[in-house]
Parts: C-alpha cells; sequence; structure tokens
C-alpha cells in the first residue's frame, strides 16, 4: 500500500525496488488531494503505465488528521488469509503516519519507511531496521520522462521532456572535455563548427554540451533530459535546463552562460527559485548544481547556497578542477548522511556565522548519526556518540579514520558526552571522500 500525498517520490522508489514482487498495489489517498494536483491519480496511472500487470485500487479518501481512519484502511487490506501486506509509510501527514503505526499491529502487516535515500521497516512499537539489501539504483528502471511526468506534472499542467538532440558535434566537443581540454576551449570549437554563418542560441547549446558530457560519463540516454517545460493552458511556465535520473534521485543543472555584468535577476532569487524547483522535481532528494562557468560568485550567495543544499559550480571552482569532474560528482552515488557538497575555496570562512548556525539546526532535525558539511576551504563534522564519548576518543577517531587526509583545527565534546563538533582542514579531498563513503551510518 503506497500513501498518494505531496511528495511521491519514495512511493516510485518502492514500486522500483518491490513492484515486481507484488500482487496489487493498493494507494491511499486523502480528502482534497486535488489541492495537490490529485498525487493519488498521478501514482495511479504511473504504476499502469509501468506496470501494466499489477491491478491498482485507489483506497479512501480518508482524513490526513484522523490517524483511526488510516489504521482503519490499512485493517480492510490485512486480511486473514496470511497475504502479506507491505505499506509505506513515507507519504502523507504525521497523523496518518501514527496511524500507519497502528494498523502495524495486524499480523502479516510490515511498515516501510524511507529517510534520505535509505529504506527502513517499522514495527508498531515505532522501532526501525535499516534494509541492506535494496538497490540504491532501482529507480533507474524508469527513464526520466516517465518521473518528471508523476513528480512534477499535475491535473492542469503536463511536462514537456523532449528527447536530447545531441549531435555528432557536441558528442565530440564533450569527448575532448573527456580528454583534458578545458571546457571553453571545447565549447569555443563547438560553437565554430555549428555555427557556419547561422544564428544559434549558445545557451541552448550549451544546456546539450552538459548532456553530453553526462552521457559520455556513463548516464543512460533515457535519463538525461534538456529544456523541460512545464505546460499550463498551452503556455510555458517553468523550464528546467538539465535533469538527470541517477542514482536513486533526480538531479538538476541550472545552466548559465552569462557574466557578472549580464545578471538581471539577483543571484539570491535564482539559488531559492532553483531549490524550489528541485523540491517539485524529486522531494527534495536531488542535488542541485548552479552552473555559472562565466561567473565568480560572491560569498554571501555561496553561503545561501550551502544553507540551501545548493551546490555552485563558477570560475573559482572550473579553476580548480574541470567541469567533467564536477558534473560527474554529481551522478555518483551519495555519501553516507548527504553529506554537503563542496564548492571549492571560500575567501572568508567564518564558522561562527549565521551559516554554520543552519547546519547545526540541519544536524539536529535531521537524526542522523553524523553529517560532514563542506564549507569552502575548511569541513565541519557533527556526529553523536553511543556510548558517550570524550575528547581524547573523538580525537583519537578522527585520525584513524581520516588518517593522512586532513587537518584537525578543532575538535570538540558536548558536556554529555553525546555529540561531537570537528573543523577540518582538507589535504587530500578524494582520499577524504572515500574515507567517508567506508564509515558505517551508525553513531561514533
Amino acid at each position: 500500500m503506497l500513501i498518494g500525498g505531496e511528495k511521491l517520490w519514495s512511493e516510485i522508489d518502492a514500486l522500483a525496488q518491490w513492484g515486481s514482487d507484488v500482487e496489487a498495489v493498493h494507494i491511499l489517498h486523502a480528502y482534497d488531494d486535488e489541492l495537490f494536483g490529485r498525487p493519488a491519480d498521478r501514482l495511479a496511472r504511473f504504476v499502469r503505465r509501468n506496470f501494466s500487470r499489477l491491478p491498482v485500487h485507489l483506497v479512501g479518501p480518508v482524513a490526513d488528521d484522523s490517524p483511526e481512519e488510516t489504521a482503519a484502511a490499512i485493517y480492510s487490506l490485512a486480511g486473514a488469509d496470511g497475504t502479506e501486506l507491505l505499506v509505506n509509510l513515507t507519504g502523507g501527514t504525521r497523523l496518518m503516519f501514527a496511524g500507519g503505526l497502528q494498523g502495524l499491529r495486524r499480523p502479516h502487516v510490515t511498515g516501510l519507511y524511507q529517510h534520505l535515500g535509505v529504506w527502513h521497516t517499522l514495527d508498531a512499537q515505532g522501532g526501525a531496521v535499516r534494509l541492506s539489501d535494496v538497490d540504491p539504483r532501482a529507480s533507474e528502471r524508469f527513464n526520466v520522462a516517465e518521473l518528471l511526468k508523476v513528480t512534477w506534472a499535475d491535473d492542469e499542467r503536463e511536462v514537456e521532456v523532449a528527447p536530447p538532440a545531441i549531435s555528432t558535434n557536441v558528442r565530440a566537443a564533450a569527448r575532448m572535455c573527456l580528454d583534458g581540454s578545458p571546457w571553453y576551449s571545447s565549447f569555443e570549437a563547438l560553437g565554430r563548427r555549428v555555427s557556419s554563418g547561422a544564428r544559434i542560441s549558445y545557451g541552448h547549446l550549451f544546456e546539450q554540451f552538459v548532456a553530453a558530457i553526462l552521457r559520455e560519463v556513463g548516464v543512460a540516454e533515457d535519463d538525461v533530459a534538456v529544456s523541460v517545460k512545464l505546460i499550463d493552458d498551452g503556455t510555458a511556465v517553468q523550464e528546467v535546463d538539465v535533469v538527470v535520473n541517477s542514482h536513486g534521485r533526480l538531479h538538476v543543472v541550472d545552466c548559465k552562460l552569462i557574466t557578472d555584468a549580464q545578471v538581471t535577476v539577483p543571484l539570491g532569487v535564482q539559488i531559492r527559485e532553483a531549490e524550489s524547483t528541485r523540491r517539485a522535481l524529486g522531494d527534495g532528494n536531488g542535488q542541485l548544481v548552479l552552473l555559472r562557468p562565466n561567473q565568480r560568485i560572491d560569498d554571501a550567495a555561496r553561503s545561501l547556497a550551502a544553507a540551501l543544499d545548493v551546490r555552485v559550480v563558477d570560475q573559482r571552482v572550473l579553476a580548480e578542477r574541470s567541469l567533467v569532474d564536477a558534473l560527474t560528482q554529481l551522478v555518483q552515488a551519495p555519501t553516507p548522511a548527504r553529506a554537503m557538497p563542496a564548492d571549492g575555496p571560500i575567501a572568508r570562512p567564518d564558522l561562527s556565522s549565521k551559516p554554520v548556525l543552519d547546519l547545526q539546526r540541519h544536524f539536529l532535525d535531521s537524526g542522523e548519526p553524523w553529517v560532514a558539511y563542506h564549507l569552502g576551504g575548511q569541513t565541519v563534522l557533527k556526529c553523536r556518540f553511543d556510548p558517550p564519548g570524550t575528547q581524547s576518543s573523538f580525537e583519537r577517531q578522527l585520525s584513524l579514520r581520516f588518517e593522512g587526509s586532513v587537518h584537525v583545527t578543532s575538535a570538540s565534546v558536548s558536556t554529555t558526552g553525546k555529540s561531537g563538533h570537528a573543523v577540518l582542514r582538507l589535504k587530500d579531498v578524494r582520499e577524504f571522500e572515500h574515507q567517508l563513503a567506508r564509515i558505517s551510518r551508525q553513531p561514533w
């Protein structure tokens, strides 16, 4: 049983993980779901298109502020014949979740919950066990166009996804980049080859160039979309430059070739709009890259981007790494706990400023055992201890886990010994990321 709520990404991933093994799909929906574009209907259509053999049943509507109604819906499906009922409780309201836990008291009912891309089984007492035998790339069985139709469209607006028309010239330019040529040299050569006196849109050509690089680093053809439009009554009301389906997430690359002198919309507005689009595309679980290769983003805008988990790739970043490296990182598997990706050096890192306070709130709210936040030239590591730790034990763990890759600027442990905070300066970024990926998602 799935919940057809405002956010549908976990329902899609549940179908990718277990859709081939179930006998039917039941979609629970709440009253007034038309206010959110009838997500249950969109999800039902998605199931019928991608799992044609499965019967699809809409259950409800139920009141989203009544745990008893959600529990009753589960009871009605929990038959006495021993058939197993899987219930994904990730969607819906908190009170629907509470009702879902009540429903788990019935025999042969298993609760599922996804948190930051990780699946858990639940019991009626609120216990959770992480599932290790799931495929983090399962959602790649669906192409990006299908995913956008269910996550971004609604009953009044549709998504227009045209296959990326990547020409031989564009692919050749992308391969030049992979072979080590600077992006601007490859792109300028591409512009000369395709113009031939004709008027061309360099912005659109750059989007194709970025999509071609993503194709060359291993993303499937039907998992990349360019110039995606949201159509309302025949009019495009929103457009996204490049969208990628990879490793269980939708990723957005917002491409602009403009220079600092050509900026007409304040960067802060661009960053907030991009973050809003990212959340609409996939519940905020994907990465977002603000690609501005001809601009030098100031520290205030970079701090805002870091607080919203938006990655900035500008002249400063591309002076330190190639465009291919930056885009490859976009489509790699996420590091544990969704550590914020590094954007390159920041001139004045101030670890007592507001962005760090925002990260502290993010860490407390996340419930994660540890999170690494990259803030320009320094990295803040926050973690929980079980059993309580000490200053010396924390410093020993830092030394053992990150041998050779970091310099510990400072490390401290809370008075209760239940959490730690370290400021690190990375000596070897790649080795640090490898070491980070090997750490289990458990308290230290």
